[in-house]
């Protein structure tokens, strides 16, 4: 049963909630998002990540009845349940935060244009590409998800060329082409 709670939502606040739980060893409840829907979640939190851009909370997800990783941007009305749960034993495999993505990384080579240096900055740090001779920024990095790497590309409009892997350069030109037709 859950208490009266303030619900949670900015990333600062998600972050001080879920590290006084983790320390307390309590569950927390919360509503998530994702492509396959939105559903109620409690989880024994385990960890705080900063991972791939963005903060993510590991814990064991009591209605999959196993552990997972959780999307702080993709998670709202947080509330700390103040029900105590005791730590299970972890394996090194559960540990591995890119297989809780589910799927296989992708190693993407692509070209940036000089106006998206500071996005590229901001995201992966001043040493995530190199210079070209021709000014473009060439950009080599694994991504775990598809899904993620095709919507962060396509941000980019006409500033970023996929040079690799071709399926997915494919992938952003059929993208575009049903982005024209949107607005014809």
């Amino acid at each position: 049963r859950l208490r009266a709670l303030e619900k949670i939502g900015h990333p600062t606040e998600k972050i001080e909630l879920l590290r006084q739980a983790i320390n307390r060893q309590e569950t927390v409840s919360f509503t998530y998002y994702s492509s396959r829907g939105e559903g109620e979640r409690i989880i024994e939190p385990y960890c705080i990540v900063f991972e791939w851009g963005a903060w993510y909370i590991y814990g064991y997800c009591l209605s999959q009845n196993d552990f997972r990783l959780f999307k702080l941007n993709r998670l709202w009305s947080l509330a700390n349940t103040h029900t105590p749960y005791t730590l299970r034993e972890l394996t090194d495999g559960q540990l591995s935060f890119v297989d809780q993505i589910g799927e296989e990384s992708i190693q993407l080579t692509a070209a940036f244009h000089q106006s998206a240096k500071y996005r590229l900055i901001e995201e992966y740090g001043p040493d995530c590409y190199t210079e070209e001779e021709d000014g473009t920024l060439l950009f080599q990095r694994p991504f775990a998800s598809r899904g993620y790497l095709l919507q962060w590309l396509l941000s980019f409009g006409d500033q970023v060329k996929v040079h690799r892997p071709a399926d997915l350069a494919a992938d952003i030109h059929g993208q575009a082409i049903k982005m024209q037709k949107q607005y014809e």
